[in-house]
């Protein structure tokens, strides 16, 4: 069974990842005072920050706020999905309870 986490892991952090940049590009995309980092000559862990900041400030925008719950909602199943914590069908589920 430890195998199955070894596979499950690396799906669910790129999914976390994807979500993320996804989030961060909606953000920059709706404030029109942000721009878009310079990914040329600077270290990666300065863009992650600065759009982790442009995210919050994005989302505290009552306009934006339900769209960037839902982007977070949505990225939630998909990590928990991946984790075969969840499942997306009943049939997927019953069958499941059936081979335990």
């Amino acid at each position: 069974m430890a195998w199955y986490w070894y596979s499950c892991i690396p799906l669910s952090l790129l999914g976390v990842g994807f979500v993320y940049a996804f989030l961060a590009f909606a953000a920059y995309s709706m404030n029109p005072d942000l721009v878009f980092p310079n990914f040329k000559d600077i270290r990666y862990i300065d863009p992650i920050a600065d759009s982790w900041s442009a995210i919050i400030t994005a989302a505290s925008v009552p306009e934006f706020t339900p769209w960037f719950l839902a982007g977070v909602g949505i990225g939630v199943f998909n990590l928990l999905s991946s984790l075969k914590l969840v499942t997306p069908k009943k049939s997927d589920f019953e069958s499941q309870c059936i081979n335990s």
